[in-house]
């Protein structure tokens, strides 16, 4: 509400008629200057002769002394009613104008997955603890090693009594996870004792196997998948990816980790790369708190920290990213330069897409 009012004369050829408005002090100071000046007051008329006829135009008098303050008193108004309602603004509005600039210097927060982005399998360390002589040959029978994995799984979900789990959780080549690993991962069942189930169900059902040799090379898997030691010997960080993260850190950026990985395996993980954890605020593996990607419920862990808009997940699965999405962050698929070769992000195409989303989280705000 505006409280200060005064007149405004307005002159026309009759007698002066009185109009009220309402404006801020600012043009009321205006107005009463050139009142004093007499920029206000009756103008004469306006005078002209036309073939010795002596004419008097009345308005154009007026119009002339009016012309004056035309231009100052227009440009007077935006200043002063953006002057008036900026200090006159409701306590919620003044709050809204608060929220904004909190939000609009909210950090970046980007958000890493671990496998195949921070860190990778060395392949060779895994295939030495499957035994050489064992590959080989199941090489020679079977020509594939995307063979072995796909028997490794069927025994669990044998053992289990299921074909998938309800969570929708994926390996990284796009497999379904067998409910007896999605179990596992979100630490519901101790390593020791689930390895020693699933050894104990291999060795008493050969007739799973088309050989001897392929029975051993899935009790191998187990031992390598499900022992932690095992596991994390063959665990390596992937440079490029971590000076990435560094840099990001470099920027004030706030770095959390999101990952599906069992407790134990994880906390010799971080035992042995310290420098590289040192680095995040805040860490989510599924084994410490019992959810797994790509449950929302996962994601709502940082986004209950950090407002969604300004997260960019980084995860080398479709699944994920897609989860990551509905919850309200950013997104980069960390797909792999050469697939065969190595599971590591191509990093020009990450980084690229990385400058893109920065300044997007620059300038983004919740539009609710």
């Amino acid at each position: 509400m505006i409280h200060n009012t005064f007149l405004v004369e307005i002159f026309h050829e009759s007698p002066r008629q009185i109009e009220f408005f309402r404006y801020p002090d600012s043009i009321h100071t205006l107005v009463k200057k050139a009142k004093i000046g007499g920029l206000l007051t009756p103008s004469p008329p306006l005078c002209y002769t036309i073939n010795n006829h002596k004419k008097c135009d009345f308005i154009g008098g007026i119009m002339k002394r009016m012309s004056i303050i035309g231009v100052a008193f227009v440009a007077s108004i935006g200043i002063a009613f953006q002057s008036y309602y900026s200090l006159q603004a409701s306590p919620a509005e003044s709050t809204l104008i608060e929220t904004r600039q909190q939000v609009d210097n909210e950090p970046i927060t980007v958000v890493f997955d671990l496998g195949n982005v921070l860190i990778a399998t060395n392949k060779r360390a895994a295939l030495w603890h499957l035994g050489p002589r064992n590959v080989f040959s199941y090489l020679i029978r079977n020509r594939s090693i995307g063979l072995m994995k796909k028997q490794f799984y069927a025994a669990l979900n044998r053992i289990d009594g299921s074909d998938s789990n309800p969570y929708g959780a994926k390996d990284p080549d796009g497999h379904m996870l067998p409910n007896l690993m999605a179990t596992w991962l979100q630490g519901k069942q101790p390593n020791a004792q689930l390895l020693e189930k699933v050894v104990h169900e291999i060795e008493n059902h050969p007739e799973w196997f088309s050989t001897k040799q392929e029975q051993h090379i899935i009790t191998a898997m187990a031992n390598f998948t499900f022992n932690p030691n095992n596991l994390i010997n063959a665990c390596r960080p992937i440079n490029e990816m971590v000076s990435f993260a560094r840099q990001c850190k470099e920027k004030n950026h706030r770095l959390y980790v999101l990952s599906n990985w069992d407790p134990e395996s994880f906390e010799l993980l971080a035992k042995k790369y310290p420098e590289l954890f040192k680095l995040f605020d805040g860490v989510v593996i599924s084994g410490q708190v019992h959810k797994m990607k790509p449950d929302p419920d996962i994601f709502s862990l940082i986004t209950q920290k950090v407002p969604a808009h300004t997260c960019i997940f980084i995860d080398d699965q479709q699944e994920n990213i897609d989860a990551a999405q509905k919850a309200g962050m950013h997104t980069i698929l960390a797909a792999p330069k050469r697939a065969l070769i190595s599971k590591a992000p191509d990093m020009q195409k990450l980084q690229a897409k990385f400058k893109q989303l920065e300044k997007l989280c620059s300038c983004t705000a919740p539009t609710n």
